[in-house]
Formats: C-alpha cells, structure tokens, sequence
C-alpha cells in the first residue's frame, strides 16, 4: 500500500477535491451499482430486452421459455432472473 499527499492526487485522480489517498494494489475493488449499468448496457448493445420491475406471475420452461406477467406473455430465448444478495427469490 501506498500514501498519496494532497498534492500529487491530481496525478493518480486527476481532481484536487481530496485531502490524501491511499494506493491499494494488494486486491481488487469495485462499484456494483456501475458494475450492474455497465453489464446491462452491454447486454442492451446485444439486443437483450431489460424490463426491470415487472412482476413475473409464471414460468413456462422449454427450448423456448414463456413469461407470463399480468400484462401479457412474452416468448424468449432465454430468461435470466436477476436479483441482488438479500431478495428472496
């Protein structure tokens, strides 16, 4: 690990908002939120349909999966349900 003085933070960050930092090259970090838009834009850039906040009454399961929401259904290639660590799915 390494300290970073005020005065050469614009170098690492290129911002002199902070007061010091600390350099961590021993693991890896990551924002999850901007992990999750990055990875949904991608997906979009694909073609994948998002539709966040719909509820999902069923599942049919077969070489073509049918959601049924209240509404309508809606035939896929693939259905991918996503959720963070505390849902109860």
């Amino acid at each position: 690990m390494r300290l970073v003085a005020a005065d050469k933070l614009p170098d690492v960050l290129g911002t002199d908002k902070y007061l010091g930092g600390l350099i961590n090259n021993r693991n890896g970090h990551l924002h999850p939120l901007n992990l999750c838009l990055g990875e949904a834009c991608a997906a979009a850039g694909l073609g994948v349909s998002i539709h966040e906040g719909t509820e999902v009454k069923g599942i049919e399961h077969g070489s073509r999966p049918v959601v049924a929401t209240r509404q309508g259904r809606v035939s896929a290639d693939f259905v991918v349900l996503a959720g963070n660590a505390y849902h109860h799915l």
